[in-house]
């Protein structure tokens, strides 16, 4: 009841906003959109212009401010810093959403004992942000395999832990963990044919064992969520399995 109150209210917010000037509403929405902490924050802030993006990025930096000198525990900043991290992931601000992730994951590592699931999901989201900053850049270039090359590996790092781990919301995270890995095999199979065929890069991950588990990876994942019944997923899953087979290949056009 409390998060749909908290969601209700924002979404009052921005349809005030979107029916106003900016002049004093955009203030109104920033401080309630800082304070949700119910999962919304990324769908409401779509609907903001650039201007009111750095509005909301200074509003974070002094939440984060207070948080520290209001006694908050050490999880609870470390779990702000996650939720934070998405917003600003999404409105473009990977180096902040870095920041915080890492210093959340120190925080865990060094404070909280390193909880395996927290660490998983600490690791995803570093992970995520930077696929998202790889797709800002030039996709095949000299360096798509080696970036690619950097986040699968710390992506299997998460399938590992998440394989250890039961109950159904971290068979969701195992999926999505596959996904993601699957999709940077493709990536770096992409971009292999800029690096010189003797870089260690290759000696350590060939084209063709890139491709099989990439290939496994996706299939994996479309059975999770198909036992998850998330049709959603299920269809990018098999997006991104298809991506693994050359684009004039039988399989690739069934997939």
């Amino acid at each position: 009841e409390a998060a749909r109150s908290r969601a209700d209210k924002i979404g009052g917010l921005v349809r005030t906003l979107s029916q106003r000037s900016r002049s004093g509403s955009v203030d109104k929405f920033c401080e309630a959109l800082v304070e949700d902490e119910s999962g919304s924050q990324a769908s409401l802030a779509k609907q903001l212009n650039p201007e009111e993006w750095n509005d909301l990025s200074s509003k974070y930096d002094a939440k984060e401010t207070n948080m520290k000198s209001s006694g908050k525990s050490r999880e609870e900043v470390s779990v702000w810093m996650e939720q934070s991290s998405k917003f600003l992931c999404q409105a473009g601000e990977y180096d902040k959403a870095l920041d915080l992730l890492h210093r959340a994951k120190a925080i865990e590592d060094e404070e909280l004992g390193g909880r395996y699931e927290r660490v998983a999901s600490l690791l995803y989201h570093i992970v995520h942000v930077r696929s998202e900053i790889a797709k800002t850049v030039d996709f095949i270039d000299g360096t798509t395999s080696l970036r690619a090359k950097e986040i699968i590996d710390m992506t299997k790092k998460v399938i590992e832990i998440r394989r250890k781990l039961m109950g159904e919301e971290n068979l969701k995270q195992l999926g999505l963990a596959l996904l993601l890995c699957s999709f940077n095999l493709s990536c770096y199979c992409c971009g292999l044919s800029k690096v010189a065929k003797n870089a260690s890069i290759c000696a350590e991950l060939s084209a063709a064992t890139a491709t099989i588990q990439g290939k496994d990876m996706a299939r994996e994942s479309a059975q999770i969520f198909q036992k998850l019944r998330d049709n959603e997923h299920v269809a990018e899953a098999y997006m991104v399995w298809g991506l693994q087979f050359n684009h004039n290949d039988q399989q690739h056009l069934e997939i």
